[in-house]
């Protein structure tokens, strides 16, 4: 049985840990079609910290806005919202969207106009084709 209380606190330790802002973290609880981290299931709280502590959803990055382009991205894929949730694809999107050749090269103005077309996907809730790399 899964002591959900402790699973709980391990998964907010990690995010602290890691350094996941509120809004980053949020956008990842999201992919589990939940807003707050009670509201998931014994194995989703599994695979949300298996997420936190290492099984890579998005690139670790120095940038916080990085790290947001890729849990959004990230919560895109799970809820089916775009058909391809690799680094690739992705790559592709915010070289369309931003004119930049990698994720990691955004800067904070770029970075933004990427996040709200992504948070536009999201709110849609249609899938899309633009993550065919």
């Amino acid at each position: 049985m899964v002591d959900r209380a402790k699973m709980i606190k391990a998964i907010h330790v990690a995010k602290r840990a890691k350094g996941i802002d509120e809004e980053t973290y949020r956008a990842m609880l999201q992919g589990f079609g939940v807003t707050s981290s009670t509201e998931l299931r014994d194995g989703q709280l599994g695979e949300l910290l298996t997420k936190l502590n290492g099984g890579k959803p998005y690139k670790g990055s120095a940038k916080p806005y990085v790290r947001k382009v890729f849990a959004l991205w990230g919560a895109l894929a799970q809820a089916g919202i775009v058909e391809n949730g690799s680094k690739q694809a992705l790559t592709a999107f915010v070289k369309r969207t931003a004119g930049v050749d990698n994720p990691e090269f955004l800067l904070p103005a770029q970075a933004n106009k990427v996040i709200e077309g992504l948070k536009a996907m999201q709110e849609r809730g249609a899938p899309s084709h633009a993550d065919q790399a």
